[in-house]
């Protein structure tokens, strides 16, 4: 997979035109960029490839239909090809630049060098959209991270367009200004799963909570290098994902501690060593405090615990061994008939046995077994 410029996307049907709308009357209305078919002149879906059209298109319908509040052409993000993996992203980065100046801010200015790709000037210029492609190999641990299937928004507190970083992998399109963003790649590149991943669970998290885009938490202690493999393995391990991002909706216990219990094994099993589990149980948002609060205590017990209880076999992930064939010929040695049970054990109640067996026309046994659990029932209750 490699990089393709906006000219090799130029035919491809998946343009549309767009230009700012006012959905209602209000004096305090905002306008909104709508989308539209270029070959029909109805509104355009995300998710139907049938009312996009090339860019040829949606320019000549640009030029004759929109109006003096703005508007221009539009690419639909997902799937470039049919059956294919090849995909294009966007991650629009909201309210980060100066338009007098050009300045922008330090978070963006993050994200954009991480994913070092075609990135433009929005319509407004108050901010960037970075363009990007990917596979669709990579869906799967993403949308467990994310939590959806096409994409995530992460925003500052504000009113009207606060700072924020929308992540968008589909059915959505960003507007095309072709005001290239000086210093950054011409072509549209790839970027790998570690990249997206890194956006959903450190960026994003960390830019809403502090306005900086990786913030988050204190790298853990194999740093840099620790979080790298960290990615790599959710890029590949889809459950280690959903628990990554403290999903236990397909566990029996949904504890804090069973979410522990369940990540350390995974950690495990994809090849981490017992102090680097631990760092990255502090590392992560949804278990640091099971750690801080059990985990580390009386020497940290429940850690080592939590450790020892992950078998070789979950380490390495080799399938456990099915269990040994069991010797059944033990049970035919010495065969020896049950004891009998005396009817006088039962005391008083031995009448009364014998009275009912004989109405049920059934032998006593049947009477007195049933009767015997009950007795072991009562007896064992008393005990508590």
């Amino acid at each position: 997979m490699g990089p393709i410029s906006m000219e090799v996307v130029a035919p491809m049907p998946r343009w549309v035109g767009w230009k700012n709308v006012l959905r209602d009357n209000k004096p305090d209305a905002k306008p909104t960029k709508v989308p539209f078919d270029a070959r029909t002149g109805r509104l355009a879906e995300a998710d139907n490839p049938a009312t996009w059209a090339p860019r040829s298109a949606a320019e000549r319908w640009a030029a004759q239909h929109v109006n003096g509040e703005g508007g221009g052409v539009g690419l639909e993000l997902g799937s470039l090809q049919k059956g294919g993996t090849l995909a294009l992203g966007g991650c629009d980065l909201d309210t980060c630049r100066d338009p007098a100046s050009g300045e922008i801010e330090a978070w963006a200015m993050e994200v954009i060098h991480r994913f070092a790709s075609y990135t433009e000037v929005s319509p407004s210029g108050t901010g960037v959209k970075v363009y990007f492609l990917y596979s669709t190999t990579v869906l799967p641990p993403l949308r467990a991270a994310m939590g959806s299937e096409y994409g995530k928004t992460w925003k500052r507190p504000g009113k009207e367009h606060p700072p924020a970083i929308e992540l968008c992998l589909a059915n959505k399109y960003f507007t095309v200004t072709d005001q290239h963003l000086t210093g950054t790649p011409t072509d549209i590149q790839p970027v790998d799963a570690a990249t997206l991943l890194w956006v959903v669970h450190e960026a994003g998290p960390a830019f809403r909570a502090t306005g900086k885009a990786s913030q988050s938490s204190a790298a853990p202690g194999g740093g840099d290098a620790l979080v790298a493999r960290l990615h790599q393995a959710i890029g590949s391990n889809a459950t280690l994902a959903r628990r990554w991002a403290g999903d236990t909706a397909d566990m029996n216990d949904g504890s804090r501690s069973a979410l522990a219990m369940a990540l350390g094994a995974l950690l495990k099993r994809e090849g981490f060593d017992f102090q680097e589990t631990c760092a990255l149980l502090r590392h992560c948002e949804h278990t640091r405090e099971w750690v801080a609060d059990k985990g580390e205590v009386a020497g940290a017990r429940e850690l080592q615990r939590l450790w020892d209880r992950a078998s070789a076999n979950t380490a390495t992930g080799e399938p456990l061994p099915p269990p040994d064939t069991p010797d059944l010929r033990v049970m035919r040695l010495h065969r020896r008939p049950p004891p009998a049970l005396p009817l006088d054990v039962f005391g008083p109640w031995q009448g009364w046995m014998v009275d009912a067996a004989k109405a049920a026309a059934a032998p006593t046994d049947y009477v007195a077994a049933p009767l015997l659990a009950a007795a072991s029932a009562v007896i064992g209750n008393g005990r508590w």
